[in-house]
This record gives structure tokens, C-alpha cells and sequence, in this order.
């Protein structure tokens, strides 16, 4: 929700997940910052790559998921 801006959604989806406590950071599954190349390489290799809203690259996917985080983070 935070790669095509859509807060509404992305406010309602974090709000469920921590009312369920599901992860809602990084550090919740695992990941770290040096984890995000090998991820943002992955979901470009997936089909689905080529459906997401405007024109994705790596480095928007990243900065949507350190955003994510952040966010995540602050809310805990």
C-alpha cells in the first residue's frame, strides 16, 4: 500500500494487523535492512512485478518497505 500511496488502504491493513498482533516490521519477521536487494530482486522476478501501479523499480520497492517499517515501528 505504501508503493502506489494508498494510505486509507495501508492505515486500515496495519490497524488489523496489530489488532491480530501480526507483524507490522521488519525486525517482526526477521529482516534487516541489508536483507531488502535480495528481496527487491525477488519480487522483480515474479510476474506480478509487471502488474504493479506505474512503473516499479527496485529502489521505489525498497523505500515503500523502509517506509513500512518506520511506520510500523512508531506504532508499537
Amino acid at each position: 500500500m505504501k508503493y502506489d500511496n494508498n494510505t486509507d488502504e495501508f492505515n486500515r491493513i496495519l490497524a488489523f494487523n496489530q489488532a491480530l498482533g501480526l507483524p507490522t516490521t521488519m525486525a517482526d519477521i526477521g529482516l534487516t535492512e541489508n536483507d531488502l536487494t535480495i528481496v527487491a530482486d525477488k519480487a522483480a522476478s515474479v510476474i506480478e512485478w509487471e502488474y504493479a501501479p506505474g512503473t516499479p523499480t527496485k529502489e521505489k520497492f525498497i523505500q515503500a518497505i523502509v517506509e513500512t517499517d518506520r511506520i510500523g515501528r512508531s506504532n508499537k
